[in-house]
């Protein structure tokens, strides 16, 4: 699975300490605050969902971009220090 994950920063050590968190699950770091991964399991991104919201605070702002996921493309979002997501499924798969 391909995961995006972008973040928006409130502070510095939020920013550095999930900077080192990404890095040690494999990620790469593309642009400052833009982080991708080509493979990684599903139960590590929970994992990860986990030790992000551990080190952010409310006004830290993060996604995570997950494809596929059964063919649907899953965006994960901190709000006010819990996940929530969206699903967007594109009909012609779920057709065809």
């Amino acid at each position: 699975m391909y995961v995006s994950v972008v973040c928006d920063f409130n502070s510095d050590n939020s920013k550095k300490i999930v900077d080192s968190i990404l890095m040690q699950y494999g990620f790469n770091r593309c642009q400052d605050g833009l982080y991708e991964i080509n493979s990684i399991m599903e139960n590590s991104i929970s994992r990860l969902k986990l030790e992000i919201d551990r080190h952010c605070d409310s006004y830290d702002k993060i996604r995570i971009y997950q494809y596929p996921m059964e063919h649907k493309l899953v965006i994960s979002f901190l709000h006010e220090k819990r996940w929530k997501k969206k699903i967007v499924q594109d009909k012609s798969i779920v057709k065809g």
